[in-house]
């Protein structure tokens, strides 16, 4: 799935605010690939990894309504890779 724009392209260039933009970008896409990695790594680990992965996700979603960039970008690979999985079984 395509990440939801945060700000128009045109209203950042206006503000010059581009070094903002790459960071953002860069810390929600590296939660991003961090939170698809847990989850496509849940269903190939043990027990105690497993309860592990639950505990990290427990721990990050408050802090991505927060607004953290970096667990917003976990919370939304983990539900981004959740949804393609369902997709793959019921197709």
């Amino acid at each position: 799935g395509t990440t939801p724009r945060i700000f128009p392209d045109s209203m950042i260039e206006e503000k010059g605010m581009q070094k903002i933009k790459d960071k953002i970008q860069g810390t929600f896409y590296g939660g991003y690939v961090f939170g698809v990695d847990l989850y496509q790594s849940y269903f190939s680990a043990d027990y105690e990894m497993r309860t592990l992965i639950r505990s990290i996700i427990d721990n990050v979603k408050p802090l991505a309504r927060r607004g953290d960039w970096f667990f917003k970008g976990v919370m939304t690979g983990y539900h981004d890779a959740a949804e393609e999985r369902k997709a793959k079984q019921i197709g």
